[in-house]
């Protein structure tokens, strides 16, 4: 599964559910850090 992917299917996942603007946020700044991430790698391909 791809990155991207599986980012899209977490997000859905956790829309599904009724989150507060914290968790919310909170879930943001961790897919914003897992797509730096993942950029490096892909740079180092």
């Amino acid at each position: 599964m791809k990155n991207e992917t599986l980012i899209e299917f977490i997000k859905e996942k956790y829309y599904e559910q009724k989150m507060s603007a914290e968790y919310e946020l909170q879930l943001t700044k961790i897919i914003e850090l897992e797509n730096k991430s993942t950029e490096d790698f892909s740079k180092d391909k």
